[in-house]
């Protein structure tokens, strides 16, 4: 009996933690498009001074340094990018997110970075590319590429990104976050 509600159990897990896959064909012009960088996995260009990644190699950042990338943030929660750094001229920024519970002032800061535009081009990234990414990706798009929800809800989910179904905490917080008002934290 054990032995089944065990089964049971990691049958649950596996299922609620699968990755949202993309429908087949083509994807939207507008949707950020896949870049092939050495040591950067899952890395797609936003716009001209956002990319973003899953957790580059200390090669996948030379790499990056060498595509012109200026600054890199860092939204995994346990983890900094120092090391990785080292030797190179790219600025990291970490903003520690738990991807269960992100908060407004980490969206805040993030949002505010952008505007300024002094640091870009930019990377964001976590571990996965995925979850935390996609969230200020989307928000992005909303506040500073003037995107509606449900359109950056799409590209977050559906983009080939990688989405972790089992978050459904984040379009509510994306949601929630997109209706803020930041015309004064961004000054």
């Amino acid at each position: 009996m054990f032995k089944w509600w065990l089964a049971l159990l990691v049958s649950s897990v596996m299922c609620s933690c699968s990755v949202v896959e993309p429908e087949s064909g083509d994807r939207p012009a507008n949707w950020a498009q896949k870049i092939q960088v050495e040591g950067v996995p899952n890395l797609y260009k936003v716009s001209d001074s956002l990319y973003r990644s899953a957790q580059p190699s200390k090669e996948g950042m030379r790499n990056l340094e060498k595509m012109g990338i200026k600054t890199v943030i860092n939204l995994r929660f346990f983890s900094k990018d120092d090391r990785l750094l080292e030797g190179s001229f790219l600025k990291g920024v970490h903003y520690p997110t738990l991807t269960w519970m992100p908060d407004e002032s980490t969206a805040e800061k993030f949002l505010a970075q952008m505007a300024q535009q002094n640091g870009a081009p930019y990377l964001i990234h976590c571990y996965h590319g995925s979850d935390r990414t996609g969230a200020m990706c989307a928000l992005y798009r909303i506040e500073q590429q003037g995107w509606k929800y449900d359109a950056a809800l799409e590209e977050m989910i559906y983009g080939g990104y990688g989405f972790h179904a089992i978050w459904k905490n984040l379009p509510k917080w994306l949601r929630k976050m997109a209706a803020k008002d930041y015309s004064d934290s961004q000054t």
